[in-house]
């Protein structure tokens, strides 16, 4: 099988998460060993961060790409 490389996929800001779950289904669905799956996982990658909001300091994540997802897949 050929070798999988990291893609980005462009979706619409904040519907990220929604597209990764619906291609992490698609992985979980596939019959195939783990070894020969095309997809191996997607990512919305995120960083922690933490804010000041009235005073009190909040923990919030925040997209590193906004209205991307990345996949590890073969591009077939």
């Amino acid at each position: 099988m050929s070798e999988h490389r990291w893609y980005a996929i462009q979706t619409t800001a904040g519907h990220e998460n929604k597209v990764r779950s619906l291609i992490q289904r698609r992985i979980t669905d596939d019959p195939r060993p783990e070894a020969e799956k095309p997809i191996r996982q997607a990512l919305v990658p995120t960083q922690e961060v933490v804010e000041i909001k009235n005073g009190k300091k909040v923990n919030v994540e925040r997209k590193i790409y906004p209205g991307y997802v990345l996949v590890e897949m073969v591009l077939n």
